[in-house]
């Protein structure tokens, strides 16, 4: 009630004029290791963006243990991608094609080189298979992940505390249009 209180300004705002991209626009983190020491759990979120609005976010505590920031980064990417690909066959539905890659930002750069990379590394066998789902929509042009400094990830808002400061600017970020960092 306390953030209500303090925020009767904020709200959610769509753009539907001539210069508005009607096009799909998220962003996806993880706190590696999460927050409560016991479980040792990776909390992820996501951020889903259209003509400017935000229409879609999760945050979550992850279901299985990751066994390097990779792949708790990978998990948060693939629930993104998965909720990405509903709107994208929603929004054909509504006449409006999605005809370029969804843009995904992250800022795990391993887990943006496993997205495209169909080669195994050691260091990433222990990845589950169902998350090289991701990898799937990569290379048929659904997802494209691209990087973002974890300074400008607003999804960063989902994952773990922050201090004041930042997460007063990515609360102002994440309410308006979500290219203003990028």
């Amino acid at each position: 009630m306390h953030y209500l209180a303090t925020t009767p300004t904020f709200g959610l705002n769509y753009n539907f004029g001539e210069k508005t991209s009607l096009t799909l626009e998220t962003y996806a983190d993880a706190s590696y290791g999460g927050e409560d020491i016991n479980s040792a759990k990776s909390q992820h979120g996501y951020l889903i963006y259209f003509a400017g609005g935000l229409i879609d976010w999760n945050s979550t505590l992850q279901s299985t243990i990751a066994l390097s920031s990779a792949e708790a980064e990978h998990i948060a990417a693939f629930h993104c991608s998965r909720t990405v690909v509903y709107y994208r066959q929603l929004l054909e539905e509504l006449g409006h094609l999605q005809s370029e890659p969804t843009i995904l930002w992250e800022d795990n750069k391993a887990c943006i080189a496993q997205s495209k990379n169909p080669i195994n590394h050691k260091r990433c066998r222990h990845i589950l298979l169902k998350y090289h789902y991701l990898r799937t929509l990569t290379n048929s042009n659904i997802v494209r992940l691209e990087y973002v400094v974890t300074l400008n990830q607003l999804a960063d808002i989902l994952t773990k505390p922050l201090p004041p400061r930042d997460f007063e600017r990515l609360q102002r970020s994440t309410i308006s249009c979500s290219t203003n960092l990028v």
